[in-house]
């Protein structure tokens, strides 16, 4: 979990959806955190992907207008649910 929320550090949200968080980089790129197969990815201008967290059943992405934070829930398919927290830029 922590290298995921360090994965989106210096960036600025561009959108967030329950299933994918949209992000842009100082250098313009625009990086998605997305669930495919049973892993987390970060995919950096739609091409290819890196592998962020394995063995996972569902991710739930939710924002708060409020505190400008996202919050992540990763739902593990050994059953256990993990909570990160990003503050947006």
């Amino acid at each position: 979990m922590l290298q995921l929320e360090n994965e989106l550090q210096d960036t600025t949200l561009l959108s967030c959806t329950p299933a994918v968080l949209k992000c842009k980089t100082t250098e313009g790129k625009t990086i998605s955190i997305e669930k495919g197969d049973n892993m987390i990815r970060k995919r950096v201008d739609k091409e290819g992907h890196q592998p962020l967290l394995m063995d996972v059943y569902h991710l739930r992405f939710s924002k708060n207008l409020m505190t400008k934070t996202v919050t992540l829930q990763v739902f593990f398919q050994s059953g256990d649910v993990c909570y990160g927290k990003w503050v947006e830029n």
